[in-house]
């Protein structure tokens, strides 16, 4: 997916709102974000990235299927130092464009290809640093956000949220992470974008209200793994919690003739 061809998506889907985007040029010397736009009084400035997530096959593995062999590849779900390097970088031109302090700063993230699903996962984890908390003895799990490297405790007035869209066949799959350590936090989360995408919202403050997120916040300790767990056990009421960090695999094969 072109960068065209990805800013003419969010023109089709902002447009289904009534909302038109207007495209930032860039300048000689600076990179700009890619767009900005108005919605009922609310202004957004956004830079754009976006990630091809079909699976390219390397020389070896085309060889492992022409012989017939079955080739897999595993990999964890958590921080990705690829995503993490282009949202800073997004940051920077953000940025750079020196919006007027009320606006909004974005970054709108697409993915496409086969393994979408995956890579959105992954973009949301390397933004919030969640892991799994399970309780031992019992049913009862969270996500823990802030736990690991993330970004959005690093964002501060830099970034307010992230758009990660997960484009399939089927259409577009819209996620809206929220930065509750930016200003315009309790505005964002008010917005008319947050209405749009409220199904797929992902905003920790609210989440811990309701139950279902942690918050691994300043007053943690990070001296370990194991103390950091204890903290939340003691903040949460947990009983000896433990860590469950997910991974993703893939398998293919040659269709027979």
């Amino acid at each position: 997916m072109s960068e065209d061809e990805a800013l003419e998506r969010v023109e089709d889907l902002m447009g289904q709102y009534g909302v038109a985007i207007e495209r930032i040029a860039a300048t000689p010397t600076q990179k700009q974000p890619d767009f900005k736009f108005e919605w009922d009084g609310e202004s957004y400035v956004v830079e754009m990235k976006q990630r091809d997530a079909s699976w390219h096959l390397t020389d070896e593995e085309r060889a492992d299927l022409a012989g017939g062999e079955i080739i897999s590849r595993q990999e964890g779900l958590g921080y990705f130092g690829s995503f993490a390097k282009q949202m800073k970088k997004a940051g920077e031109q953000l940025t750079a464009h020196t919006p007027a302090p009320e606006a909004f700063r974005l970054i709108w993230y697409w993915a496409d290809g086969q393994f979408a699903e995956t890579a959105a996962e992954r973009i949301i984890t390397t933004l919030l640093g969640d892991v799994w908390v399970l309780e031992d003895g019992s049913s009862r799990q969270w996500r823990a956000h802030f736990f690991d490297d993330n970004l959005i405790t690093n964002f501060g007035d830099v970034v307010d949220g992230v758009v990660v869209g997960e484009f399939t066949d089927e259409g577009a799959e819209m996620y809206f992470v929220l930065n509750p350590f930016s200003s315009r936090y309790e505005r964002l989360r008010r917005s008319r974008l947050a209405e749009a995408f409220q199904a797929g919202v992902r905003d920790s403050l609210a989440m811990e209200q309701a139950g279902t997120v942690l918050i691994a916040d300043e007053a943690a300790d990070r001296s370990s793994e194991r103390a950091l767990l204890n903290y939340l056990g003691d903040k949460y009421s947990i009983n000896v919690p433990q860590i469950l960090r997910m991974g993703h695999m893939i398998a293919a094969t040659r269709a027979k003739p």
